[in-house]
């Protein structure tokens, strides 16, 4: 194409003035700026097609740098790296103008026989460049990479070099056409934390949790997982993004053991639906650390072969839907705790194949306000485990007065307490079960009992209480659950307490059960002070023993 054809070219297009700052998916384009020139465009400076990828549609058309210029307001805004282009010099088949080349429609063009073409691939920054040495033409841009989470945008024709028409480069050429093609992209990567997702609620919607101290709970990371996390390349190659979730555990929890699931959450209640269990290999495909003692930091990351294996395994997306992976990280609450809340959150790390921060943000590290109150079930709260207590204030009957001294086992109801199964404690861990049908074969426990202080005070902790929610009737239920006492031995002098006595545990050991004891008969003694006493009691006992006699004789005479 010679520079006089160019030129004509050119100027047929001043009615076709087409930004070259929101190339999208919504329609092609021919990508020229054209006015009055000055002159035709000089034979030696190079020329250059500048494509800058971003992601996410811009449908506002602009109002300036109509020219191919460098905008660098739109420079390294959501940049969109490893996106392939191909570029391809072509003019206006017979009977066809260069406003009439529609770029999806091969009838309207022709390759120019020897003309540029190639491919180029944006770099971190989102930047591809394709050096045209010092060739005039209009070249066919189109997307070649597809997928992987990406919507392709429609191909387009620039026109390089460019005139400045009515901007400020106004009559000169620009021999750097800049292009800035909006690509449409699933970017959700939204987190949410719940726990015993499979087990405890049909929708994984739980926040809360109750267990006995020394007991095992599972907390969910709930991680979004878009297919723009792998994206193909045309040697059918793939360009991965990275994972990697940080959990900085309470003092209270010690690591135990991980798992994986896929599923789906919907995008509007956040319930989880579809959970199917995924195998991933330490080593291969994640690394782990932080695993060894209470309270540590453990950081999960990705391989890329373990993304291959979480794509492998995607599951079918809906509508109101997105792709979720979740790690299933069990751990063990110290036997030591007795009462209170114990939170956990993590913080996502994400990027995808196309350099994209998918980061969600922070989330909080610890429980808020009062568990009998949960918060919504939303992205971002944070889950927690509670665990009760109560107390006991043991006094003498009569007088008030604290009593030391006095054990007592506890049990989950009143049918355990009268038979004597109380809750187990393991001997070696600390670790509660709720009865002796709970403790595992091999394990050797006791009877969890506590004995009153010289202040007359005993705790029992580490209780396991009843999670939020509504019972049969409907009603809100609250964090408090009730467990039954048997006084196993008094205090010197004191009888047992005969019956079992219902208590409340609560989750702020707010509840202290006032229990009193009588004294045994052996330690009651009345007063027999002087001689006196001592006659009235003789003429008693006569004047009975005389009565009886007279009775005796009554009943023998009446039998006569």
């Amino acid at each position: 194409m010679t520079n006089s054809t160019f030129k004509t070219l050119n100027r047929k297009l001043s009615l076709a003035t087409v930004s070259l700052l929101t190339v999208t998916t919504l329609g092609s384009s021919i990508l020229a700026v054209s006015a009055d020139t000055s002159g035709s465009p000089d034979t030696a400076t190079p020329r250059s097609l500048v494509i800058h990828a971003n992601a996410g549609a811009n449908t506002t058309p602009p109002t300036e740098n109509l020219d191919g210029t460098d905008n660098t307001d739109m420079d390294n805004i959501d940049p969109m790296s490893n996106v392939t282009f191909s570029y391809t010099q072509i003019e206006p088949l017979a009977g066809q103008s260069a406003t009439t080349m529609n770029p999806n429609d091969s009838n309207t063009y022709v390759v120019v026989e020897g003309g540029k073409t190639g491919t180029l691939t944006t770099d971190e920054t989102g930047t591809a460049t394709a050096d045209l040495g010092t060739t005039n033409g209009y070249y066919l841009v189109q997307q070649v990479t597809q997928g992987g989470g990406i919507t392709a945008m429609d191909n387009f024709i620039a026109q390089v070099p460019m005139n400045g028409g009515g901007t400020s480069t106004d009559g000169e050429w620009n021999y750097n056409v800049n292009v800035y093609p909006k690509l449409d992209m699933d970017k959700e990567s939204g987190s949410d934390k719940t726990l015993g997702l499979g087990t405890s609620s049909a929708d994984g919607s739980y926040k809360q949790q109750s267990i006995f101290a020394g007991q095992d709970v599972t907390w969910n990371l709930v991680q979004g997982f878009p297919e723009s996390m792998r994206s193909e390349n045309p040697d059918n190659t793939y360009n991965y993004g990275s994972l990697s979730l940080t959990d900085q555990l309470s003092e209270d929890l010690t690591y135990k053991s991980i798992s994986f699931s896929m599923a789906l959450q919907d995008t509007t209640d956040n319930s989880i639906s579809n959970l199917t269990d995924l195998t991933l290999t330490e080593g291969t495909d994640y690394t782990l650390t932080g695993t060894s003692g209470a309270g540590s930091k453990v950081v999960l990351t990705l391989t890329n072969v373990g993304i291959d294996k979480i794509m492998a395994a995607y599951p079918t997306v809906g509508d109101n839907q997105k792709a979720v992976f979740v790690t299933n990280l069990t751990t063990t609450v110290s036997s030591d705790y007795k009462y209170g809340q114990i939170g956990n959150s993590y913080l996502p790390d994400v990027e995808n194949a196309y350099g994209t921060d998918l980061t969600p943000g922070e989330n909080p590290s610890n429980p808020e306000g009062n568990p009998n109150n949960p918060e919504d079930n939303t992205p971002g709260n944070t889950p927690d485990v509670y665990l009760g207590a109560v107390s006991i204030a043991k006094v003498d009957s009569t007088s008030g007065t604290a009593l030391a001294g006095a054990t007592f086992a506890i049990a989950i109801d009143e049918d355990h307490a009268k038979n004597g199964d109380y809750i187990q404690k393991d001997t070696t861990t600390g670790m509660l079960y709720p009865d002796k049908a709970a403790v595992p074969e091999g394990v050797t426990t006791e009877d969890y009992t506590e004995t009153t202080s010289a202040t007359g005070a005993a705790t029992f902790g580490g209780l396991e209480l009843t999670d939020p929610g509504t019972d049969e009737a409907g009603d809100a239920k609250t964090t408090a659950k009730d467990y039954y006492l048997v006084e196993t031995a008094a205090p010197e002098g004191y009888d047992v307490a005969p019956t079992p006595f219902k208590v409340t545990a609560t989750y702020d050991n707010s509840a202290t059960a006032n229990i009193d004891n009588n004294l045994d008969g052996d330690s009651i003694h009345l007063p027999f002070t002087g001689g006196q006493g001592m006659i009235g009691l003789v003429v008693v006992a006569g004047v009975a023993a005389s009565a009886s006699l007279v009775i005796r004789r009554r009943k023998a005479n009446k039998a006569e």
